[in-house]
């Protein structure tokens, strides 16, 4: 028994390719084997495809299904909580009272400091006052700002 050794330079794809084509679209020799398997393929195929839109008919419908209750849950949130607030001021503008304070804080005199120190101790008196914490002092107010955090 002698063995033939073949010596391959190069795959040909094209030929691969070109069997897998006439095997899927039954034009190879008409043989009864490829014959079968390009009829199941369709088979196959079809039931795959049918499969697949029904997915996608069902996935569209829960999509819109989805957001008419959601923009039915919005609404409803909207009727009980109102608009959402809008705040008081533009975050961008600074409180002139906060300005001339650091401008105290930055100098180098020592009575700006202080007066630093009593104008920011009133501004915190105000805040707490307007946020309705009750007492006859800072200390006291701060006690019960702390007691209801």
């Amino acid at each position: 028994m002698s063995m033939v050794s073949a010596h391959f330079t190069s795959l040909n794809i094209d030929y691969i390719f070109l069997l897998i084509y006439n095997s899927v679209l039954h034009i190879s020799n008409g043989s009864l084997v490829t014959g079968a398997l390009s009829a199941l393929f369709m088979r196959v195929w079809i039931i795959i495809a049918v499969i697949g839109y029904s997915l996608i008919t069902i996935s569209i419908l829960i999509l819109i299904y989805s957001n008419l209750k959601l923009s039915e849950v919005r609404r409803r949130d909207k009727l009980v909580f109102g608009p959402l607030p809008t705040p008081p001021h533009n975050a961008d503008e600074k409180n002139p009272r906060w300005l001339r304070i650091q401008n105290l804080i930055n100098s180098t005199n020592i009575n700006d400091w202080r007066q630093a120190i009593i104008e920011a101790d009133v501004m915190l008196g105000d805040i707490l006052t307007n946020r309705g914490y009750q007492g006859e002092s800072i200390g006291e107010q701060l006690k019960y700002a702390a007691s209801s955090a």
